[in-house]
């Protein structure tokens, strides 16, 4: 049997697409108060169906927390910004990236004010100077 608690699968949740929480529970083998039982058999074909999943584009006060958390990476590291050539490159590749879900480009550059915003986590332009913060799409280039 695998074990899950309710808190590890919101956290999930949070990375996956709509439904995600949903499948899991109605996968479950038994429900156990805070726990969530599943056969091999099921996880592995909860496993197989969102690998390479697109995340769902964050809203609302799932916006905040991330941008909370990742404030406070930022400031806990010691504002740490990237070089003028590294932040470049995040912003090529921004440009360059294509939304998996629909074939459109992600980076809407007139959304937050002006700050533009990522269609696929809900970034702006502000995050991809932080050295802290990494793309949800595994598209920025790695840092030195």
């Amino acid at each position: 049997m695998i074990r899950l608690t309710r808190s590890q699968l919101q956290i999930r949740a949070k990375d996956r697409p709509l439904g995600y929480l949903e499948d899991i529970l109605a996968a479950a083998s038994r429900i156990d108060g805070n726990e969530i039982f599943l056969t091999p058999e099921a996880h592995q074909a909860l496993v197989d169906k969102y690998r390479g999943a697109v995340p769902r584009e964050p809203r609302g006060f799932e916006l905040a927390q991330n941008f909370a958390g990742a404030m406070a990476r930022f400031v806990a590291a010691g504002v740490p910004v990237l070089t003028a050539e590294e932040y470049a490159a995040r912003e090529a590749a921004c440009r360059a990236c294509i939304h998996p879900r629909d074939g459109q480009p992600t980076w809407e550059e007139a959304a937050y004010f002006g700050l533009g915003k990522c269609r696929a986590c809900g970034c702006s332009r502000l995050k991809r100077w932080m050295r802290t913060e990494r793309c949800r799409l595994d598209r920025w280039p790695e840092l030195p």
